[in-house]
């Protein structure tokens, strides 16, 4: 089991770096100032609601509950 939870992180980790969400992850993607760049701003918006997906899709449905 626990090896099967180990792939599956990395597999995980891959699909988030191959798509370029990472910096979502990690916090090294700011987000842009909507007054400023508000193009910018809703591509953000975009990746962030895939990395929020992903995220929520990949743990436990119990623990979702309690986010």
């Amino acid at each position: 089991m626990f090896v099967l939870q180990q792939t599956s992180i990395i597999n995980d980790h891959i699909f988030v770096k191959r798509k370029d969400l990472w910096g979502h992850v990690d916090g090294n993607t700011l987000v842009p100032n909507k007054d400023q760049d508000n193009v910018a701003h809703a591509k953000w918006e975009v990746k962030n609601a895939q990395v929020m997906t992903w995220i929520l899709g990949s743990i436990d449905p119990t623990i979702v509950l309690n986010l």
